[in-house]
């Protein structure tokens, strides 16, 4: 009994553990999760035996009743958000139901809890770590339930176990792997036939989780800064074609009015276009014809909290499950309803313009009204339109002005991350004190001359290029490839691009860490392809390549994923050595850890016995540990013999030792004398040393 209460708790621990994780992998709820890992490590210090710590029962029903308080002002007044509201409810009930539970009620709150955590998390996210969490909840939910069965079926005064081994452990665990390997298999099969198809109406409750500054209607010059410290991943892109590297900018949305020290636009409810037949072409015939290269792709964004829809190039024809999508005034496109997060769609032409030998395009034209925005200059340092003209002096054309400038800008002063000092002109700063910053210091400065010298410009925000994912022939973009840009208008020429900020000089370098974060993106990408958006098309797709692969009289498994085959060519084997140490220690684990179990729970025991806190069944391990050693000396104890009779049976030197415990042992296992407990383990030690009696 005492065996299977113990596997029990540790399986309840395990859910609460697994499903706190999802919750906190999500980034919102930062009290809660603290509050539940700690009360996860009380409990199992006290499982443990390292602490006793009981809470009355008056202390949690008002500890409740202050909770449910809380959670009103909370929703009312703080949050607003009734999700989030409930969440941090359930953690904090979570808390103090872990340190508190011991009766069966209390038990089933705590696997409810669990559950509603398990639930919100997938509300929050969809990721690979959400996969991860709920794979150990599964496991250690059934662990639980088998466990807490049997706990439940047993009647624990007349049943005392008669053995202080680990079976009852280890057949637990054995069926709770045979239980999880039938739901697996049920489950496998109604994934392949079951699409998903409820996850945009789940994703609608939760909040999105990485915000973007820059992309919604303002951004204040650093703050791209602030979001190039972090580095979670933003949006995936597959790129049609042979898998390579591409250097491209993600424009997201530009921004139009400068006040000095941020750069915003005027609200605008931006042109509606209907999406008919789940595609919509946002360009114009003319842009259909020009001249240069064109790309298709698809992309995937992540847990942002942005509308704005992300575009290599200028594209052409875009392929999206939405209702409509407004363009804004600055030629960025946006999802109604507040959010594109978790959005997926495709390119299926996008142009891309040579900046460096921009093609013409003589029907492009600014009104009047456009132009005098894109040429507004706040009160800034004359010394900025001084610089201007100074560099452009001897350039005649506008293409070379704006050239000139964005040369000298990239050439004369270094990339630098740190954050600058609250001032009251940051691009006079910026160019004639400080002369180092990151990307929005350098578009904000050469926007601001470009406007000084009569060439209307603005500020765009996006992303640049990313990293290129050989193990999934996806393009990762996290947020730390955050960038702001310049986009200038030229007369005969239309919207042309410049980059003025050099290269960061503190990019990432390419290390084992960052290989194998290469690997867990892989992994994700998949987990997105076949489980979240796993939808009819896929599902039709992958009922034809299995039909195509029987009839082969083969199954070609690599064709139902979206991954390439491997090069092993590109494999780090450094990273791969790494992993089969890993793999090693975790064998090794395997291995030992259940005989180093053993050890310490026997030592933890008999320090319990030296204390006088022993239980029955502590009896019947001294007991066996007394015949394994007689049995060490040829002497058997009979299966029919009672302990009495053994005792009066034994001859020689161990006659008294033998007579002596199993008086005791009588009166500990049947009488419930646990004071007997440090005598009888002082006799045990007395015969496994030779035999004299003890000095008790």
């Amino acid at each position: 009994m005492r065996q299977t209460h113990w596997f029990f708790e540790w399986s309840l621990l395990g859910m609460l553990a697994s499903s706190s994780l999802a919750v906190a992998s999500s980034g919102l709820l930062e009290a809660p999760s603290i509050a539940v890992a700690l009360a996860i490590l009380l409990r199992g210090a006290k499982l443990a035996g390292w602490i006793r710590l009981e809470i009355p029962d008056a202390a949690f029903s008002v500890s409740a009743i202050l909770l449910a308080g809380f959670w009103a002002l909370d929703y009312a007044y703080f949050s607003r958000d009734l999700l989030q509201a409930t969440l941090r409810l359930a953690g904090f009930l979570a808390a103090a139901m872990i340190v508190r539970a011991r009766t069966g009620r209390d038990y089933f709150f705590v696997k409810l809890v669990a559950l509603m955590q398990l639930v919100a998390a997938g509300v929050l996210q969809a990721g690979l770590m959400f996969l991860l969490c709920f794979a150990a909840f599964a496991v250690f939910g059934l662990a639980a339930q088998t466990s807490g069965e049997i706990r439940t079926n047993m009647d624990p005064p007349a049943r005392v176990a008669r053995s202080g081994s680990f079976a009852i452990s280890r057949r637990l665990a054995a069926l709770t792997a045979c239980v999880l390997a039938a739901i697996l298999s049920l489950g496998g099969a109604l994934f392949l036939v079951l699409p998903r198809t409820a996850s945009a109406a789940l994703q609608g409750l939760g909040r999105a989780g990485v915000r973007l500054p820059g992309f919604a209607s303002e951004i204040r010059l650093g703050e791209i800064g602030q979001i190039r410290m972090t580095s979670t991943p933003v949006l995936h892109a597959r790129i049609d074609g042979p898998p390579r590297e591409w250097a491209l900018k993600w424009r997201g949305s530009a921004l139009a009015n400068f006040d000095g020290k941020r750069w915003f636009n005027p609200p605008s409810a931006g042109e509606r276009i209907d999406v008919e037949g789940r595609s919509f072409q946002p360009a114009d015939r003319q842009q259909l014809f020009r001249q240069g290269m064109r790309i298709s792709y698809e992309v995937q964004l992540k847990n942002v909290s942005t509308d704005v829809l992300f575009f290599a190039g200028i594209p052409e024809s875009v392929g999206i499950e939405a209702r409509a999508v407004f363009r804004t005034p600055v030629d960025s496109f946006r999802l109604p309803g507040g959010g594109a997060r978790g959005a997926r769609y495709e390119v299926y032409r996008a142009f891309l313009p040579n900046d460096e030998h921009p093609s013409r395009n003589p029907a492009a034209a600014l009104s009047e009204a456009d132009r005098r925005r894109y040429l507004q200059v706040p009160a800034v340092d004359p010394r900025v339109a001084e610089l201007a003209r100074s560099l452009t002096a001897n350039a005649l054309a506008r293409l070379a002005k704006a050239r000139a400038i964005e040369h000298y800008l990239r050439t004369t002063f270094p990339y630098a991350i740190e954050p600058m000092e609250e001032v009251d002109d940051p691009v006079a700063h910026f160019l004639f004190e400080r002369k180092k910053g990151h990307c929005e210091y350098f578009s904000s400065s050469m926007a601001v001359m470009l406007r000084s010298i009569e060439i209307p410009s603005r500020v765009a925000t996006g992303f640049q290029s990313g990293t290129f994912n050989p193990m999934s022939g996806w393009h990762l973009v996290r947020s730390s490839d955050a960038h702001s840009w310049v986009e200038a208008f030229l007369d005969g020429y239309g919207w042309v691009t410049f980059d003025p900020t050099p290269p960061d000089p503190g990019a990432r370098a390419v290390t084992w860490l960052s290989r194998a974060g290469l690997y867990l993106d892989a992994a994700d990408v998949l987990w997105q392809e076949w489980v979240v958006n796993y939808d009819i098309e896929r599902q039709l797709a992958l009922v034809d390549r299995v039909g195509r692969g029987g009839r082969a009289g083969a199954w070609d498994w690599w064709e139902l994923t979206p991954l390439p085959r491997p090069d092993l060519r590109a494999v780090d084997w450094g990273a791969a050595r790494w992993l089969a140490a890993g793999l090693a220690l975790l064998l090794a684990i395997w291995r030992f850890a259940p005989r180093l179990h053993s050890w310490w729970e026997s030592r933890r025991r008999e320090q319990l016995l030296r204390a006088g806190r022993g239980n029955a069944s502590d009896a019947s391990i001294l007991y066996e540990r007394m015949l394994a050693e007689l049995r060490r000396r040829g002497v058997e104890k009979p299966a029919w013999m009672t302990p009495r009779e053994f005792a009066e049976c034994v001859t020689g030197p161990e006659a008294a030792l033998v007579g002596e415990f199993t008086h005791g042992y009588l009166a500990f296992r049947f009488g419930g004398r646990a004071e007997e407990a440090p005598r009888l383990l002082a006799l045990v030690e007395a015969l496994e040393a030779g035999g004299a009696r003890p000095e008790l």
